[in-house]
């Protein structure tokens, strides 16, 4: 079963591959965490945090800093070792001080190492 499931994570990061070959490696590794997190988990009921980490998301792509804010910060209750909620707290954090381009379609762009 967890084979099975490893393969399609393989085969749905292979596609983005080909579909987004300018992606930075940061933002390749950072969706690589998050379908770990959601492989790795147990059947059956999905995480609170797992929940509220989807919902921070949908409010980031909707442009809700304040409101993602504060999904990821409740994530970090939850779970504060989550690497990908930090990342997603940090850069609400700056896109409520210089939001992206009315254009912008959800990539994060790194401007330094």
């Amino acid at each position: 079963m967890l084979a099975g499931r490893v393969e399609e994570a393989r085969a749905l990061l292979e596609e983005a591959d080909r579909q987004a070959p300018s992606l930075a490696l940061p933002q390749v590794l950072l969706a690589q965490i998050f379908l770990v997190q959601l492989l790795g988990r147990r059947e059956g009921k999905t995480p609170d945090w797992l929940e509220v980490f989807a919902a921070g998301r949908e409010e980031y792509t909707r442009r809700e800093w304040a409101r993602a804010e504060k999904l990821f910060q409740k994530v970090l209750r939850l779970k504060p070792e989550d690497v990908p909620a930090r990342v997603f707290l940090e850069r609400c954090r700056r896109f409520q001080q210089q939001p992206p381009p009315d254009e912008w379609e959800g990539v994060f762009v790194l401007e330094s190492k």
